[in-house]
């Protein structure tokens, strides 16, 4: 897959020996041959014996399923570190042997994108000891940032990086609906709204994330919020009205607690975090 080929890729330019790959899909092992050269194959006795890491670059719900079966088929030698590349799941489903978890904190749209992307990536390494000695080895040879995390802090990591991510995508899903609602066609609604996105990302890289805010919140406009709420109410989506003031309700208090707001607006924030939370309220109940 994606990753897994995307990582070869990468070790392989930085010194490591790809002994091997093997994959269900013939698709996936020609595209990796095109861009690895010649290598082994699916895996025998004799590769297993001198592997130093297997990566498990399968989804997540295969990778239990995958070790097993790979631990029962070859042997493997004692210091063989078993790795995988979930975001959500911790190494612990490796088994009882040298393990890891090495995951980027990145979205990869395909082999050649995640090629390009790795070096800018921040690695989340979590596993016993033998497993993070080779993961903070890779980490410096491929010249990329890393973070050590605890087994049981591997949900909220997951969950935030599905919100950076996953939910950026909603949320511009539900501002293109509304535009369409309004009369705009599909394609200039989404060509609008990601020039947008890419000016606040643009914003974000040059100051830092809460520096960037923009908008009614940070600058006090108090009755520009209630116009929000108000034509929500009118276009009859709850839900949305519902979303809108939670979001709302957590930018007021950033650029509250950030001191990234206009100064002397200060009171007209506190005021749209009472009105945020009262549509919560009535919302929910």
């Amino acid at each position: 897959g994606r990753v897994g080929t995307a990582l070869s890729v990468a070790l392989k330019q930085k010194g490591y020996k790809i002994l091997a790959i093997e994959d269900v899909e013939s698709a996936a092992i020609e595209q990796a041959r095109k861009l690895l050269g010649k290598v082994q194959i699916g895996l025998t006795p004799q590769i297993a014996q001198e592997t130093q890491a297997l990566f498990l670059t399968v989804k997540d719900d295969a990778i239990a399923p995958v070790a097993q079966e790979l631990s029962q088929r070859l042997s493997w030698p004692k210091q063989t570190v078993f790795v995988h590349t979930s975001g959500s799941l911790t190494s612990l489903i490796l088994g009882e042997r040298p393990r890891l978890s090495f995951h980027p904190l990145q979205s990869f749209s395909g082999v050649e994108h995640a090629i390009e992307h790795i070096p800018q990536s921040v690695f989340a390494l979590e596993g016993n000891p033998a497993g993070l000695t080779l993961g903070k080895r890779m980490a410096r040879d491929l010249g990329v940032k890393h973070v050590e995390i605890s087994p049981n802090k591997k949900p909220l990591y997951h969950l935030s990086a599905c919100v950076a991510c996953n939910y950026v995508v909603t949320l511009l899903h539900e501002a293109k609906r509304t535009l369409s609602h309004l009369g705009f066609p599909e394609q200039l609604a989404e060509k609008g709204l990601l020039s947008l996105l890419k000016g606040t990302l643009g914003n974000m890289e040059r100051t830092g994330v809460e520096q960037a805010i923009t908008g009614p919140i940070m600058r006090g406009d108090l009755s520009t919020i209630k116009g929000h709420i108000a034509a929500l109410e009118k276009h009859g989506d709850p839900e949305m009205k519902t979303l809108y003031s939670i979001l709302g309700l957590r930018t007021a208090e950033m650029v509250l607690r950030e001191s990234t707001c206009v100064k002397g607006e200060e009171s007209h924030i506190e005021e749209m975090e009472k009105l945020f939370r009262s549509v919560i309220e009535g919302d929910l109940q």
